[in-house]
C-alpha cells in the first residue's frame, strides 16, 4: 500500500501486512535462534509454534487473496526487533537454562506483540463484515495466545 491509510479498510490491509511480515520474520529468525535452547520441552514448543506460524502467513495471504490486495507492504519492525534482542541474547548469555529463560522473555514479548495485532485485526474485520476473516484471525489469536500460556508455564518450571 503506497498511500496513506484513511478508510477502515485501508487500516485492515495495513494490519494484515505487518501481521504477515512478523509471521514471516518468525519463522525465518526464531528455528536459528532456538538452536541454542537446551530445554527439550521449550525446543518443542518452539517448534510447533515456528510450525504454526507458517499457518498463519498461509491464512493471512489467504484474506489478502480474497480482497485482491498484495499481502507485501509493512515490515513488522516490532517484532523485526524482538527477534534481534534475542538474536542478541543467544551471544550474550551462555547456553543452558539462563538463556533459555531470556530467550522465553523474547520470545513471548514477540508473541504478545502478534496477539494484540490480532485483535487490532479482528476488531477492524467486524465492522467491514469481513466475516471469515474475522475467524482466521481469531483462530491465529488464539494460537499465539496459547503459545504464549506454553511459554509461561515452561518459564516458571525452567526458572525453579
Amino acid at each position: 500500500m503506497s498511500h496513506l491509510a484513511t478508510t477502515p479498510l485501508d487500516l485492515f490491509i495495513l494490519a494484515l501486512q505487518d501481521l504477515h511480515d512478523g509471521e514471516c520474520a518468525w519463522v525465518d529468525r526464531v528455528p536459528g535462534i532456538a538452536e541454542r535452547i537446551v530445554d527439550e520441552r521449550l525446543a518443542t514448543a518452539i517448534q510447533s509454534a515456528t510450525g504454526q506460524g507458517r499457518e498463519r502467513a498461509d491464512r493471512l495471504a489467504a484474506i489478502a487473496t480474497a480482497l485482491r490486495v498484495d499481502i507485501a507492504g509493512a515490515e513488522n519492525i516490532w517484532l523485526r526487533a524482538i527477534l534481534e534482542d534475542a538474536h542478541r541474547d543467544t551471544t550474550m548469555i551462555e547456553q543452558g537454562s539462563l538463556l533459555d529463560i531470556a530467550l522465553i522473555g523474547a520470545f513471548r514479548k514477540g508473541v504478545q506483540a502478534e496477539r494484540v495485532s490480532y485483535e487490532t485485526a479482528i476488531a477492524l474485520a467486524r465492522p467491514l463484515q469481513l466475516n471469515r476473516a474475522e475467524a482466521a484471525l481469531t483462530l491465529s489469536r488464539d494460537e499465539v495466545a496459547g503459545t504464549d500460556e506454553a511459554l509461561a508455564g515452561l518459564l516458571w518450571e525452567i526458572a525453579a
